[in-house]
């Protein structure tokens, strides 16, 4: 069964899990096309921050940090959103757990 989560942080971004494909769609980026990754793939890094947190989004390394090379996101989040990112986040684990099946 194919899953389908969405989750919009502030009125800049939106992340998408489409199965088992992460999506950061960024209405500021001179991208023309989302960034991607695919879950198994991944690597999120999340820092406090004075007003919430500071996730970062990136190809996960063998050590489980985020790679230097390739592209990446920087997200803030306020207080108010981190429950939804960190229940967004706990999907896109849980997609990458299948996939490892």
């Amino acid at each position: 069964m194919r899953s389908y989560r969405e989750c919009s942080i502030g009125n800049r971004y939106i992340l998408v899990l489409d199965h088992r494909t992460l999506e950061v769609f960024d209405r500021q980026s001179d991208r023309s096309s989302p960034q991607r990754w695919h879950v198994s793939h991944v690597g999120v890094e999340a820092q406090p921050e004075a007003q919430g947190l500071l996730v970062r989004i990136g190809l996960r390394t063998e050590g489980g940090k985020i790679s230097g090379t390739g592209g990446y996101a920087e997200i803030h989040v306020t207080a108010g959103e981190k429950a939804s990112v960190h229940h967004f986040f706990d999907a896109v684990r849980a997609a990458r757990d299948i996939s490892a099946d």
